[in-house]
């Protein structure tokens, strides 16, 4: 499923990244390296919203703020992240 990226600005100067993804079940979230180079780049101000079983009747909202420093620090490249991890990582709100 393809992926919608986007910089959202609330006021100058504060820039925020979000990388949006959705799987019909809960498929591994794959990052390409040009979105884990700007979550490495704006750490805190980087969130990846993960839609998870879309394919269902109650899809799922995960968000996960940092996905570099609490997933991606140690990997390289583009990578997999798996659905245990998304819900380890993500906020309760």
């Amino acid at each position: 499923m393809p992926s919608v990226s986007g910089d959202l600005s609330e006021r100058p100067g504060k820039e925020r990244g979000i990388e949006v993804k959705g799987r019909v079940g809960t498929d591994a979230i794959e990052l390409t390296p040009n979105a884990r180079a700007r979550a490495c780049n704006l750490r805190g101000r980087y969130w990846l919203s993960a839609v998870l079983d879309c394919g269902s009747a109650r899809p799922r909202l995960f968000r996960v703020q940092d996905p570099f420093g609490q997933l991606l620090a140690r990997a390289q490249g583009g990578v997999l992240i798996n659905y245990g991890d998304i819900v380890r990582c993500a906020d309760s709100g």
